[in-house]
């Protein structure tokens, strides 16, 4: 598997392609923090969403929505979706490290049962 992984890594770079998604994710643009929680209890949504809410002030976010899943024919399980626009991608780093952000995580993380993250670039 990881023979596999290198290969892909080497045949990418050996035709430009890696080096041509390298300068991609280099280019500045403001970061898309989208978060999807599943919660232990979902009568907890409430108390998890004024929780989240105190993270709409810290330096480098432009713009914090939080809400419910709208429910769907797909199978769609999770509870709330939080998505963070964050000025750039030092804001990021520097946003999951500020000791409000950890110190509310750590507030939240009873309440959750799982969480997935993701993180990209707009344009």
């Amino acid at each position: 598997m990881i023979r596999r992984a290198w290969l892909l890594i080497w045949l990418l770079g050996g035709i430009g392609l890696g080096s041509a998604w390298a300068g991609e994710i280099a280019k500045p643009g403001k970061i898309k923090h989208v978060v999807v929680v599943w919660l232990k209890q979902a009568e907890e949504a409430g108390r998890f969403m004024a929780l989240s809410k105190q993270l709409v002030d810290l330096p480098g976010v432009v713009d914090y929505s939080i809400g419910p899943a709208l429910p769907d024919k797909s199978g769609s399980d999770f509870h709330l979706g939080i998505v963070v626009t964050l000025e750039n991608r030092q804001s990021l780093y520097e946003y999951l490290n500020h000791p409000k952000h950890r110190d509310l995580i750590a507030k939240m993380r009873p309440l959750v049962e799982r969480v997935v993250t993701y993180d990209f670039i707009t344009r």
